[in-house]
Formats: structure tokens, C-alpha cells, sequence
């Protein structure tokens, strides 16, 4: 079978894409990624699982400088990636821009198989205007029927979709990635100069708004010693506000992202991690983090911000601690308890957790869901 996956992104770094192509490989579909092209990008790409294929619309010379040239851009890529999937015969459609393409592409081929992967409550993103919202509600509520196949991140989107669109079946497939615990580091604290008494509590991500950072740093500076240190680790729009904070400070240290390939030996090398993303909007408070998982699986213990999931599993499996109070108290006095155990009591927590959550898991379901809908092909 001829599956394609669809994003509207340059898919460079979507680890989630790319692991449930490599799982439609397994199953010996040809698979191929369309995404859009980018310069300094390949337009194709092969590797071992699938194939890349990028599309650069006519109008990328026009400098998008507002709403209406975006507009220009994301209509002309909706008609290009429509014709480029036509003889697709699945099409997983990630995200609502997706979906859309995914919809108009059916038109030219009534036989595609759609399958809407929802990596956020997709109507309630942060950063959505009212009426994209509006927009998206009208879409999924009139047309979401029309996909074989609905997949969320979390159980919470995948009950919201449920309930609010009457489907009677929402696939639960986590962004969970395949890590494989290491032994604790010192990269930090060497590259840091930090005394060994000292705790490192770790946000690695995406530096934007919405993830707690500036209330983290807040919390961090305002402890009378340097006891916890808070290290920063990723890029973004506010990279470089929180480099400059970190220079002034003796609490707060910056460290720019680093190769997927990398990533462990840092991760091991923190006393905590941190989840503290801000449930601004219901996608927020919903939200499953990778970086959720990345931490718990490199068996390092998660400080993680009061969101619905992630709680449940602190509470379920004992890993980690909760920031009941969104506050610099609220912080403070988690990291205190959480960098007051030693790693070793939460073992029994790790082990358990990585029996019962790996991407191993998550893929077999993948699998199982794709091939109990497409058997007919």
C-alpha cells in the first residue's frame, strides 16, 4: 500500500512523524513524508523506512511579512500537496492543516483512506486567534467523520474528542521516544564549573511562551543559596532573553539545543527534569509532553507543572513531584522535595513506568489500529 504522511512544517525534527512512518514500513507499505521545503533543505530525501518530499510553493519568493501573504502561501501549498497525494492510498493528515489538505485530496481520490493524527487539541492551541479557532471547531465537527481513523496524544484530547464530536472510537498513541537509560553525567556541572553539592534542575524544549520559563527563573534566583541551579536547554523565540538573564546570573544557566543523538548524556546528567509547560489554553492542559517522557525513561526524576496527565502518572508510578501552586513558593518548595530524595528511591517508579510506557508499545497499537483499518485494501 502507498502510504503518505502529510505535515505542514519542514519536518526536521518531528520525531513523531517519523516513527510511526518507520512502524508503516515494518508492516512493508511504501511510505513517504510531504512536507514543505524550506532553503538549506533537500527537496527529497530517502532513508531506510521511507521517503521525504518537500514542496516549495511558487509564491516562497514573496517575503511573508503578514497574515494575507501566509495565506497566499498556505493555499498554494493545499493545492500542491493535494494533487502530490492524489494517488495515495492512505494518508495520515498530522495536525488540522493537514486534515484540511487530507479532505480536498479525497475529492480527486474517493477510495483515500484518511487518518486525522491530532498532536493538540487542535481547536484550542495556543495562539490561535478567535476565529481560527471558530474555523477549526466548524471543520472538525462537520467533516472529522470522514477520517477512518482519529489519533490523540493524551487521554484527556483523546476523551475531549470523544465526547464532543460523538466518535465512537479515538486512538491513544503517546509521543513517546525510544530512550534508552544511561548512567548520570556531569556535563553540566562541568561545563558550568558548579560545586557537586550543588542540584541542576533541567527544561529542555521549545524556549516560547506559555512554558513557565520566566516564573522558573524567578523562582530559581529568588533561593537565598545557589544549592538548585535551574539549567535552561533548547531554542526559540526567547532564546536569547534567557541567555542574557543567565548571564547575569549565579542560578540560572543557558545551554543551546543539541543533536537528538546527544540529548541522553544530558538528560542523565540533571537532578530533575522539569515539565512546566502552562495550561493557558485546554491544549496546555491536556498536553503529554515528550520531553515528559524523555526525562522519566532516562530515569531521571520529573518536576512537573499540575496538568491533568502528567500528574497522573507522577501519582500512578511515584517519579517525580507536582507544583501544586503555580507560584515562586509553588516552585520553590517542589524542587526542595524533589532534589531532597536521592535518584536510587525512585527506581522502583522507573522501572515500572518503562515496563508498562515505551514507544515499543505505542507502535504495536500504531500498527494494530492501521492495519484493523485499511484490511479492506
Amino acid at each position: 500500500m502507498r502510504v503518505i504522511s502529510l505535515v505542514h512544517t519542514t519536518f526536521v525534527n518531528d520525531n513523531r512523524v517519523a516513527r510511526m512512518a518507520a512502524a508503516m514500513f515494518e508492516l512493508n507499505h511504501e511510505v513517504q513524508v510531504v512536507a514543505l521545503h524550506k532553503n538549506g533543505l533537500a527537496f527529497h530525501e530517502e532513508n531506510k523506512s521511507f521517503a521525504v518530499k518537500r514542496i516549495r510553493p511558487f509564491s516562497h519568493f514573496i517575503p511573508r511579512w503578514n497574515a494575507f501573504i501566509g495565506a497566499i502561501h498556505f493555499f498554494e501549498f493545499i493545492l500542491r500537496a493535494s494533487w502530490q497525494i492524489r494517488k495515495a492510498e492512505a494518508l495520515i493528515c498530522n495536525d488540522v492543516e493537514a486534515f484540511l489538505i487530507g479532505l480536498i485530496a479525497k475529492m480527486y481520490n474517493r477510495q483515500l483512506i484518511l487518518i486525522y493524527d491530532c498532536h493538540e487539541l487542535e481547536s484550542e492551541r495556543m495562539g490561535k486567534g478567535k476565529w481560527n479557532k471558530k474555523f477549526v471547531r466548524w471543520l472538525e465537527s462537520k467533516y472529522i467523520h470522514r477520517a477512518k481513523l482519529v489519533i490523540t496524544v493524551s487521554p484527556s484530547i483523546q476523551e475531549w474528542y470523544q465526547k464532543e464530536y460523538g466518535l465512537g472510537e479515538v486512538a491513544l498513541i503517546r509521543n513517546i521516544p525510544e530512550v534508552t537509560p544511561i548512567k548520570s553525567g556531569r556535563v553540566f556541572h562541568d561545563k558550568f564549573n558548579l560545586e557537586a553539592s550543588q542540584k541542576v534542575c533541567l527544561y529542555q524544549g521549545a524556549l516560547m511562551s506559555g512554558r513557565g520559563l520566566e516564573l522558573l527563573m524567578d523562582a530559581f534566583e529568588a533561593f537565598p543559596t545557589s544549592e538548585f541551579v535551574l539549567v535552561i536547554m533548547g531554542g526559540g523565540k526567547i532564546a536569547a532573553q534567557i541567555e542574557a538573564r543567565a548571564e547575569r546570573s549565579s542560578k540560572i544557566f543557558y545551554h543551546p539545543l543539541v543533536p537528538g543523538s546527544e540529548i541522553g548524556k544530558y538528560t542523565g546528567s540533571a537532578d530533575c527534569g522539569i515539565n512546566s509547560v502552562e495550561p493557558q489554553c485546554l491544549s496546555y492542559a491536556y498536553c503529554l509532553p515528550n520531553k515528559f517522557f524523555e526525562t522519566v525513561l532516562s530515569g531521571i526524576p520529573i518536576l512537573t507543572n499540575d496538568l491533568v496527565d502528567c500528574t497522573s502518572l507522577v501519582t500512578k508510578y511515584e517519579i517525580g513531584a507536582v507544583i501544586n501552586t503555580w507560584s515562586v513558593a509553588g516552585v520553590q518548595t517542589a524542587v526542595k522535595e524533589i532534589c531532597s530524595r536521592s535518584k536510587d528511591e525512585f527506581n522502583a517508579g522507573f522501572e515500572k513506568f518503562r515496563s508498562e510506557n515505551s514507544w515499543h508499545l505505542e507502535k504495536e497499537k500504531w500498527k494494530k489500529y492501521f492495519q484493523n483499518q485499511t484490511h479492506e485494501i
